[in-house]
C-alpha cells in the first residue's frame, strides 16, 4: 500500500471509529450527561465535518491503483441511483430532527410514515446506495476503500438500531418493523404495506431531485470530476 493510500486508510479508519465508538449508549450517555446534549451534538457535529474534510482530502490525494475496468452500464449506475438517494435523504430529514443523522424516533400517530414504508432508515439507506453505485462505476483501490467503508458503516448503523429498538421492545418500533424493511421496496414487493406518492408529499421529491442538481454541478468542483458525460 502507497503512502497516499496509507493515509486514506487512516482517515477512513478514524471517521468509522469516531461514528461507531459513541454509538454505544453507555458511553453516549455519559458524555451527553457531562457535556450536555446540545454541547455534544454540536462539538460531536464539528468532530465530523472536520473528519470528512480530512477524509475527502485524502482521497483527491490517493494514487490511482486499479483493481478492474468497469463496464459502461457501472460508470453510468451513480447518475440514476442517485437521485433515489437524493429523495431518500430529504424525505427522511423531513420527518425527523433537523439535526438528526438517523431515525431513531419517528412520528408514527397518523401511520407510518410513507417514506418509511420505502425504507425503514431512508437517510443511512441512501448512504448505502450512493456508496455502492460508486463502488461499481470506480475500479480503483481509493474508491474501494471511501465508498466500501462508507456503505458498511452505513449499514451497520441500520441494523445496530434495529436491534436495539428490537430490545427495548416499543410498540411503534414493533408496527414499524412488520410495516417496513431496510432494502428499498422490500416491504412493498412483499405485500406488508401499500404506497401512494401523496404519502411522501411533492417537497420531499423536489427537495431531493434540487439536491440532486446541486451535487451535479458540486461533483467537478469537489471531487474533480464530472459525472456528466462529456460532449463529442
Amino acid at each position: 500500500m502507497t503512502p497516499d493510500l496509507t493515509e486514506l486508510a487512516l482517515a477512513m479508519a478514524v471517521f468509522v471509529a469516531a461514528h461507531m465508538i459513541p454509538s454505544h449508549g453507555g458511553l453516549r450517555r455519559a458524555m451527553i450527561d457531562t457535556l450536555g446534549d446540545w454541547p455534544f451534538r454540536i462539538g460531536y457535529s464539528l468532530l465530523s465535518l472536520g473528519l470528512l474534510v480530512w477524509l475527502i482530502a485524502a482521497y483527491q490525494r490517493a494514487p490511482y491503483v486499479a483493481l478492474f475496468e468497469p463496464i459502461t452500464f457501472f460508470r453510468h449506475l451513480p447518475m440514476s441511483v442517485m437521485a433515489l438517494a437524493c429523495v431518500l435523504v430529504a424525505s427522511g430529514y423531513s420527518i425527523a430532527r433537523p439535526s438528526a443523522l438517523v431515525l431513531e424516533k419517528v412520528p408514527m400517530a397518523g401511520g407510518v410514515p410513507g417514506i418509511l414504508k420505502i425504507t425503514r432508515h431512508p437517510v443511512l439507506i441512501a448512504v448505502v446506495l450512493w456508496a455502492l453505485a460508486h463502488m461499481a462505476a470506480n475500479g480503483d483501490g481509493a474508491a474501494w476503500i471511501l465508498f466500501g467503508s462508507l456503505a458498511g458503516l452505513s449499514a451497520l448503523g441500520a441494523l445496530h438500531i434495529d436491534q436495539r429498538k428490537r430490545a427495548e421492545g416499543d410498540d411503534d418500533w414493533r408496527r414499524l418493523a412488520a410495516e417496513t424493511a431496510n432494502i428499498p421496496f422490500l416491504a412493498l414487493i412483499q405485500g406488508r404495506t401499500r404506497l401512494k406518492l401523496s404519502e411522501i408529499g411533492w417537497k420531499p421529491i423536489v427537495g431531493g431531485l434540487l439536491l440532486y442538481g446541486a451535487l451535479l454541478a458540486a461533483h467537478p468542483y469537489v471531487i474533480g470530476v464530472s459525472p456528466l458525460p462529456l460532449p463529442n
